[in-house]
């Protein structure tokens, strides 16, 4: 049976300094960030986008990942999500085919819908083309090799027939569209019952070989709950407050899983969706993106938050995970 895979989401150099030099060092530790993740043996990083972002939200992920691609051997890069209908199709086929070949066929592409009205002005796209634009996306992706205009679209991506491409999406159309159009679905943040409410949408045993879902979750872990970084992660993560997500979130979400805390706690709260997970028939592929960063701390917490996950918690939700050096990388960034 395929083992549940993980990685880190949330990979989108937020600052809390809005400033040049604010916004440099959040890229460069964010790149740190990809790096620590493979040195400690996770599966994959995932970046955002969105635009005109006060904190500088990562509006450029496919530049992002290239950085990593290039610090990195092993580990999966993906976007979760890139806005597709904000992206010309053939810009888009161009971009993702020659990171794929700088990541050496590592590269996942999460398409979301996007759902910010002004984002969509921003780039001239009307709300209503929003569905359109995506599946031109998805139909660019598919067609390595192949013409879409009155050119063939070169160059040829790593992978072939090209990266895989997975579909984000709270209601029920967009699910079923992830089974009809990719190669997986990527769920946004979820409570469990939530989760497997889509899972049901999706129809598992109907699925193709090597279909993956994938799921979203918010955390943080600490060895100390107690601690400033704690109490400043659990404040940014609405634990224990009545915040509204930033995005919509439909009726039948579920209770939100938040995975903050000591190892034992966060171990225990994600273990009923890696068991939801883990009753998936076994031609389905299986992953868990968990952001365990954020900018409301230090980038040595939110380092020693990755490492806590992969030295503590990744072992006791994967049986036989033999633990990586914990140590914090040794890099420095530049702009410091």
């Amino acid at each position: 049976m395929p083992q549940v895979t993980y990685g880190v989401a949330g990979l989108a150099a937020r600052t809390a300094t809005p400033t040049s030099h604010g916004f440099g060092l959040a890229i460069d530790e964010t790149v740190e960030t990809a790096v620590h993740a493979e040195a400690l043996g996770l599966d994959a990083v995932w970046c955002g986008e969105h635009h005109a972002s006060p904190d500088g939200y990562m509006p450029a992920p496919l530049v992002l990942l290239a950085a990593i691609a290039a610090r990195t051997e092993r580990i999966g890069v993906g976007t979760n999500v890139l806005l597709a209908p904000l992206w010309d199709p053939v810009r888009l086929y161009e971009e993702a085919a020659v990171l794929d070949q700088l990541a050496h066929g590592r590269l996942t592409l999460g398409l979301g819908i996007g759902y910010r009205p002004e984002e969509l002005a921003m780039f001239g796209v009307e709300p209503g083309a929003r569905l359109a634009r995506l599946q031109a996306a998805v139909d660019a992706l598919a067609s390595a090799g192949r013409s879409v205009t009155a050119e063939t679209l070169t160059p040829l991506p790593r992978q072939r027939p090209g990266p895989r491409v997975w579909l984000g999406g709270y209601v029920r159309p967009a699910v079923e569209r992830a089974a009809a159009w990719s190669s997986g679905y990527l769920g946004p943040t979820l409570g469990v019952t939530g989760v497997a409410r889509r899972i049901g949408w999706l129809d598992p045993p109907s699925l193709a070989p090597g279909f993956s879902i994938g799921v979203t979750v918010l955390g943080f872990v600490t060895d100390d709950e107690r601690s400033p970084a704690a109490t400043t992660a659990a404040v940014a993560l609405g634990i224990g407050s009545d915040r509204q997500p930033s995005a919509p979130r439909p009726a039948d979400a579920g209770e939100q899983l938040l995975a903050w805390g000591e190892p034992g706690r966060v171990t225990e709260t994600l273990r009923p969706l890696v068991d939801l997970l883990n009753g998936l028939p076994e031609h389905v592929e299986r992953h868990i993106a968990i952001q365990l960063t954020t900018p409301a701390v230090g980038h040595q917490d939110n380092l020693a938050s990755v490492s806590l996950f992969a030295r503590e918690v990744l072992p006791r939700l994967r049986p036989g995970t033999t633990a990586r050096p914990s140590g914090l990388p040794t890099l420095e960034t530049k702009r410091r």
